[in-house]
């Protein structure tokens, strides 16, 4: 919802009234979206194996805290290698984009290494054959 809001405020131009809002209100909301966001990510940065993760907040960090014992050692380390990557590029290689290179190298490094990490193959791909599960689903091909 906070996403939708940002839009809506940047396509009318509304944007510029953040300027009349206080500073604690404008940092707060956009502390708020960032902490959001960031708890949705704890479960694939640290490999833990969770089904199906709470909308809630408060309730997706009690399931993250009770499945924390389910961490996956390879899904943490590729993450930490993948963020120290990130940070260095920005710091030394302004031309080049961190999340580009650390999506190569994660990608070579998981298929090389033979990783077992969850990717979006193996998430979708189990997502799909739970959508079809009698027959191959069939993708739309145009004629």
């Amino acid at each position: 919802m906070a996403g939708v809001i940002l839009v809506i405020l940047g396509l009318t131009g509304l944007g510029s009234a953040v300027k009349y809002m206080p500073r604690p209100v404008v940092v707060g909301f956009t502390n708020g979206i960032a902490v959001l966001i960031a708890s949705t990510q704890v479960r694939d940065f640290f490999g833990l194996q969770i089904e199906n993760v709470p909308g809630a907040f408060v309730d997706r960090v009690a399931v993250i805290a009770s499945r924390f014992a389910t961490v996956s050692l390879p899904s943490t380390l590729l993450a930490l290698s993948s963020l120290v990557v990130i940070v260095v590029c920005m710091k030394y290689f302004k031309r080049v984009p961190g999340s580009i290179v650390v999506l190569l190298l994660g990608t070579a490094a998981a298929g090389i290494l033979q990783l077992p990490v969850e990717t979006i193959g193996t998430r979708f791909r189990a997502a799909s054959r739970a959508a079809c599960p009698r027959s191959p689903c069939r993708s739309f091909t145009p004629k």
